[in-house]
């Protein structure tokens, strides 16, 4: 076994992080890398303290064979080849320099160097180049690399942040992260009934989509049914992510309890291969298709027949809402969560002046992180496709989420809200720092401005996941991580009064 090799993170000279790799050939030919990693707590540039481990497996041509992931919080991912595109031979994890020193060092690449690299992440491919300059390398990515005498990376900066990387002699850890049980498995509540079924979405190909469906107990009947549509990112169908809790499960249980009836369903087909591949194939159509299908296979299941239906959504899923709550007739009520008024590009752009007014970030970084935005923006603008040779390669690892973003990308929540005619619930947490109230406000007069139908909820203190946040800055946003925080049963029980008071004017 190879002697370790490790890198300490630093964010403008301060250490905020590290990472360790190292090889161990396998019987019979190839070499095996093991990798550590940790970040710590540093609310300024809002890391959190977190641990990584990895390990990853090349044959004796120097492919990548395996890929397997853990972290702190009991999450494992494992990739084989054939689940990826292309012969990899490198890998970029993130923050994780010790890998890339050691990928470097122990297959002695030297000069000019493209190679195909696995991003273990997602899943995803990209060409890697290394150009070789006086003293090192500069990657695609905007990495300076200085080698010492000897060929070994010794220190890294990455352009276009405040980030470096150092060589240090630090000893590999001892503690390993595949024994954690899961700390984010949803468990169902008693109080209420739930069911785990399969609804067929997409061609007759398709496998079916894993939902749950959430009802009051006994035999009372619901009041409604509701169709669930979650927000951007990476989550099961109860809103559970590696990190934190939306809050989606526990929101429809509790709705359920209170006599609304519900289906949360799986946003990624489960033949889907990596990430890359299931975002890859999700665009905003795909999204309202997947909502729509599930709306009509509850006219066929017994138990929902006669119920008034209606639509939730929060986040980017209060898109797919509003635009079934204007072209079908079949909905009592549209219930949009922590909703922009205002288009994709507009909301994009006021969080990252709110990031990098928070962030202890320089001048250059600013202005360089805004010049990629508006430069991502032009690609999705142009409908083109995303090339090593047209895209600058800090964005490549994007190009899953084109599909999706070039569709909304100037999609006006208001004039969705104008041109619909079932009523609409508006909620908006005070505390917001992703969307305003502003956003809901939007919205509203947009209702008012066609005689929608339509009631506004701002609840002072809830944050984006309409939870309480009394935190401020970039700790507002940690605060996500905090499983414990939960979703007032005041605000739930609101929503179900109105959804109540609207199905029962409706004309049966």
């Amino acid at each position: 076994m190879d002697k370790p090799i490790c890198f300490d993170l630093l964010h403008q000279g301060g250490r905020c992080g590290v990472s360790w790799a190292r090889s161990s050939n396998k019987p019979g030919g190839g070499v095996t890398f093991d990798v550590r990693q940790e970040t710590f707590d540093a609310p300024a540039i809002g890391l959190t303290k977190t641990r990584r481990a990895s390990r990853y497996d090349f044959d004796n041509r120097g492919v990548l064979a395996s890929a397997e992931l853990w972290d702190h919080r009991g999450n494992h991912v494992r990739l084989e080849r054939g689940m990826w595109q292309g012969e990899a031979r490198f890998v970029l994890e993130k923050n994780a320099m010790a890998l890339t020193a050691a990928l470097l060092e122990g297959f002695g690449y030297r000069g000019d160097t493209s190679l195909t690299t696995l991003i273990p992440e997602t899943g995803a491919t990209l060409p890697y180049t290394l150009s070789a300059m006086n003293g090192g390398w500069r990657s695609t990515l905007g990495e300076s690399l200085r080698l010492d005498a000897h060929g070994r990376v010794q220190n890294v900066a990455v352009a276009g942040t405040d980030f470096t990387f150092t060589r240090a002699n630090r000893r590999f850890p001892q503690w390993d992260l595949q024994d954690i049980v899961p700390d984010h498995v949803y468990r169902p509540p008693r109080h209420i009934r739930t069911q785990d079924v399969n609804i067929p979405l997409g061609p007759d190909s398709a496998p079916p989509r894993m939902a749950t469906i959430a009802r009051p107990k006994g035999r009372a009947k619901p009041s409604a049914v509701a169709v669930f549509i979650g927000g951007t990112g990476v989550c099961d169908r109860h809103g559970r992510t590696s990190a934190f809790d939306i809050g989606y499960g526990q929101l429809l249980d509790d709705l359920a309890a209170e006599g609304v009836a519900s289906v949360r369903y799986e946003r990624f087909p489960a033949n889907a291969v990596n990430l890359d591949e299931a975002e890859g194939r999700l665009g905003f159509s795909e999204l309202c298709k997947d909502a729509a299908a599930v709306l009509d296979w509850l006219s066929a299941e017994p138990w929902a027949r006669g119920l008034s239906k209606i639509v939730i959504g929060h986040s980017l899923g209060r898109l797919a809402a509003l635009e079934l709550s204007r072209t079908r007739d079949d909905l009592a009520a549209a219930v949009v969560l922590s909703t922009p008024g205002r288009t994709f590009r507009a909301v994009v752009q006021a969080q990252q002046g709110w990031m990098l007014g928070h962030m202890d970030t320089s001048r250059n970084t600013k202005r360089e992180l805004r010049a990629l935005t508006e430069q991502a923006f032009k690609l999705l603008e142009s409908g083109k496709d995303w090339t090593p040779e047209t895209v600058d390669a800090r964005l490549l690892p994007l190009q899953r989420k084109r599909k999706l973003y070039g569709e909304i990308l100037d999609l006006d929540p208001a004039r969705l809200a104008m041109q619909g005619r079932c009523p609409v619930l508006i909620v908006q947490g005070g505390a917001d720092v992703q969307v305003g109230v502003k956003d809901a406000r939007i919205l509203a007069r947009g209702c008012k401005s066609r005689c929608r139908p339509h009631a506004l909820r701002i609840e002072d203190g809830l944050d984006h996941l309409l939870k309480r946040n009394s935190k401020t800055g970039l700790e507002a946003l940690a605060a996500y991580r905090d499983r414990r925080r939960r979703i007032p049963m005041a605000l739930t029980r609101w929503i179900a009064k109105e959804v109540r008071a609207l199905t029962d004017k409706r004309p049966s």
